[in-house]
């Protein structure tokens, strides 16, 4: 967790815990792990931006913490079990199990020939790795282990023999790569001063997708940037795509290269959108109620995208200008949206899908269900006084 003064650009560490949120009785109450989903309240003062004593537990089994004005606590009780990644078809039936059983499993996308399943895993409290899962011989390969910090937006090299992936490990999001069978060493792909996060590999190898994050006093958002390789294959050149008053993320190629496809929030919340690429220009709208996660078919024929807990597909032209159909509900799956990382993943040939379930979440659990705690502290007022 970071605390930053927006204004003199002081940042401070506040140790491992998701989700954050600061309540008027001076604490900061946070989860304590995506597999450990533990509410903790941290005494902390916003004069010297600071904690002032040791965190203390609050809950158990409770996520996703919010606090109102006058100290009122609302909280989501966990759902409980591990995670899997199945293979659907078009309706959600045929399932088939891949076999990659974990803790959690999230930012899953297939190789380029299918063979190959890329995805972040946070198997313990503090760590959060990047796998790549043989989906033939069901046998898996560490790429990266990240300590008290995150790696996320994997994405494949065009000839499957690469996956780039974002680190926060130096204080700033960075984009590094690594071999997929896990030779070699991570090798730095951007590294600046700023906060990048990588989203796609173009087809031809020569670009790269990605967001930065810039932070100020007027404005902190996502502005969707790429990377060119230099002819001589040396090293790659930082290119603006899309700067906007808005935040744009989830930057998709299409399979032809001339069109990106991209969540933005110029509407007042998410929708997505395709641009021509590089020069930009004019935007089409793909979704028209909420939506995330954009994906290419390989053919390029469909866009798929997720509005709520729903797949949709669309069928696409680019012809002779870029125009959109209708888009098609496909299937429902709890957990769909969570937020921008990937839980589902497209075939080559368009037909199936490898999407992530919860294991074991029983019929009396509801993901809807909303908890409300009036005075949340008066039952700990004490614990964190001398």
């Amino acid at each position: 967790m970071i605390a930053e003064d927006l204004k003199g650009g002081r940042r401070v560490d506040l140790g491992p815990g998701f989700f954050p949120v600061y309540a008027p009785s001076g604490h900061v109450l946070y989860q304590e792990s995506v597999t450990s989903p533990n509410l903790w309240a941290l005494p902390f003062s916003l004069e010297v931006l600071e904690a002032t004593r040791e965190p203390f537990p609050i809950l158990v089994n409770a996520r996703s913490p919010s606090i109102a004005s006058g100290g009122t606590l609302v909280y989501v009780p966990s759902f409980k079990g591990r995670q899997k990644a199945v293979w659907v078809n078009r309706e959600n039936q045929e399932k088939e199990d891949t076999g990659l059983v974990a803790e959690t499993i999230s930012n899953i996308v297939l190789s380029p020939d299918g063979r190959l399943l890329a995805f972040v895993s946070m198997p313990e409290y503090g760590n959060r790795e990047v796998w790549v899962y043989d989906l033939s011989r069901g046998s898996k390969t560490l790429l990266s282990r990240t300590v008290d910090t995150l790696s996320s937006n994997l994405t494949w090299s065009p000839d499957g023999e690469q996956v780039a992936f974002s680190t926060r490990r130096a204080g700033n999001w960075d984009i590094l790569a690594r071999q997929a069978d896990g030779s070699g060493e991570e090798r730095v792909i951007l590294k600046t001063e700023q906060n990048e996060r990588g989203s796609d590999w173009s087809r031809d190898g020569k670009y790269l997708l990605y967001n930065t994050v810039s932070s100020g006093v007027d404005r902190v958002g996502e502005d969707l940037w790429y990377l060119e390789r230099n002819e001589d294959g040396s090293g790659w050149e930082p290119q603006p795509f899309l700067q906007t008053p808005f935040d744009e993320q989830g930057a998709r190629f299409s399979p032809d290269g001339r069109y990106v496809a991209y969540v933005s929030n110029e509407s007042g919340q998410n929708e997505v959108y395709v641009r021509p690429f590089p020069e930009g220009g004019r935007k089409v709208t793909v979704s028209s109620n909420g939506g995330r996660q954009p994906r290419w078919s390989r053919d390029g024929k469909e866009l798929f995208y997720v509005e709520g807990q729903t797949l949709l597909a669309v069928s696409v032209s680019s012809d002779s200008s870029f125009a959109v159909g209708s888009a098609t509900p496909l299937f429902e799956l709890p957990g769909l949206t969570s937020g921008a990382s990937a839980r589902y993943s497209i075939s080559p040939d368009g037909q199936r899908f490898v999407v992530v379930e919860f294991v074991g979440l029983g019929t009396e659990t509801s993901e809807s269900l909303i908890h409300v705690v009036e005075n949340w502290y008066e039952e700990f007022r004490g614990r964190d006084q001398d």
